[in-house]
């Protein structure tokens, strides 16, 4: 992956989301791997299970392809702004979680990102961190949730991000990151 790739999915996603809504329409009635549903306290949120890990999502997302090339999991709702894109890096071409951690918020300040919230964590029994960030792209406020996750083989580098004037759906985000789990036999690689 190279260095600015994260900026450069950050800034992509906005012209490919309004270009073609019947895209979205005919992306929410095709088949995805949902298979129950959960209640939090604001949206429902479905379980997406993936071959290496699985992850609870609100919703109002739903799964595309036409994101990010580089994407294990891409979803959107274009209809409300709100997208979410979960990477895997190789630990062969990615740095340390703090060095990763450094990097991402040098390359996000060179672009007038803004770091508002640093948290160290546990996801799944991982290292991993978390920023909330603000950041202005093609002139529009944004808000992002990212969260790096510390895996043998990878580091998942989980975006969720929307419109500034719906930082409100951060909390739906954080509740969404804190269910990811690799799965059992991805682990023991």
């Amino acid at each position: 992956m190279k260095n600015n790739s994260y900026i450069q999915i950050f800034a992509a996603h906005r012209g490919a989301g309004r270009k073609v809504i019947l895209a979205a329409l005919l992306a929410a009635t095709t088949g995805s791997m949902m298979s129950q549903s959960l209640k939090f306290d604001s949206a429902e949120f479905t379980v997406y299970q993936k071959t290496a890990f699985s992850i609870q999502v609100p919703d109002y997302l739903v799964e595309v392809t036409d994101m990010s090339e580089q994407a294990d999991l891409q979803m959107k709702n274009v209809f409300n702004e709100t997208y979410l894109l979960i990477v895997a890096e190789p630990k062969a071409t990615a740095v340390s979680l703090p060095a990763l951690q450094h990097k991402f918020e040098t390359n996000l300040a060179a672009h007038q990102g803004l770091v508002m919230a640093r948290k160290d964590l546990r996801i799944d029994g991982r290292r991993a961190f978390q920023l909330d960030v603000v950041w202005q792209v093609q002139g529009n406020d944004l808000a992002y949730l990212v969260t790096f996750v510390d895996a043998p083989d990878v580091i998942y580098k989980i975006y969720f991000w929307t419109l500034g004037t719906q930082r409100n759906l951060l909390q739906d985000f954080r509740k969404s990151v804190s269910t990811f789990a690799i799965n059992q036999f991805q682990a023991r690689r």
